[in-house]
């Protein structure tokens, strides 16, 4: 098995045990994501969003602190797609998971006013592990993370 897949299916055994027990984060820390920049590098917490089946239509908001010198870029944050239980060889060697573009689960993606916040509405419609990106600027460097969303657990 190759190692993107089976990264994937472990991490959802993972989940689908917690959902079991629901030894989970809140809703509305889960749909209220903090982003925080250190060292040059984007964090988010909690780190992989997880929505259970029965948490439909629900906005997901990621917040800068309030004294923030960033702000979220014009595309902070971008859906890429659904991961698909393929993967594809690249040119190095290694290893890619191939995404369904075509997903409309995560949408209506808009950056406040102040541009320290960025909300979707997470349908949840369609069980699956989502990739996106984060996406902080200065003004003049833009950097970014790419965690995923996991929904129907």
């Amino acid at each position: 098995m190759n190692r993107p897949i089976a990264l994937f299916a472990l991490l959802g055994l993972l989940l689908t045990g917690c959902q079991t027990v629901k030894l989970v984060t809140p809703l509305k820390e889960r749909s209220n994501p903090q982003v925080t920049v250190a060292d040059g590098r984007v964090r988010v917490a909690p780190d992989v969003l997880t929505f259970f089946s029965d948490e439909k239509n629900v906005t997901i908001t990621w917040r800068l602190p309030a004294d923030s010198r960033l702000r979220f870029a014009d595309r902070g944050i971008e859906i890429h797609g659904r991961v698909t239980d393929r993967a594809v060889r690249t040119p190095d060697g290694g290893e890619a998971v191939v995404l369904d573009r075509t997903q409309n689960e995560i949408v209506e993606c808009k950056r406040s006013q102040d541009g320290l916040a960025f909300a979707c509405l997470n349908r949840n419609t369609r069980p699956g592990v989502y990739k996106y990106s984060i996406r902080i600027s200065d003004g003049q460097k833009t950097i970014e993370v790419d965690p995923p969303i996991v929904n129907g657990w």
